[in-house]
């Protein structure tokens, strides 16, 4: 997936009323989970590990829990990757 297709699902999904996106990549070698809620306001990424709905922050807690369900995109391995070091640029360059 390209990162322009990806911003323009973020903003399909946007569009239907989602504060939150469940992207999810196939669970690693290990068996690790590799999932990820984004933050579309914020464009932020919370790596989900084993914790769930609960890696997002408490107040969007409740709209992660519904992305889930409703707001869900499914996205390569090494896209997440790139997911989390972008949001760590950005953290690095903005904050």
């Amino acid at each position: 997936m390209l990162y322009s297709d990806f911003l323009l699902k973020i903003k399909e999904f946007k569009n239907n009323g989602a504060k939150i996106v469940h992207v999810c990549a196939e669970n690693d070698i290990n068996g690790n989970p590799q999932r990820l809620y984004y933050d579309i306001n914020e464009h932020k990424s919370y790596d989900e590990g084993y914790a769930g709905f609960a890696a997002a922050p408490k107040h969007l807690r409740k709209d992660a829990s519904e992305a889930e369900f409703n707001f869900k995109l499914k996205v390569t391995a090494e896209f997440y990757e790139e997911l989390l070091v972008l949001d760590d640029i950005v953290d690095a360059v903005f904050n």
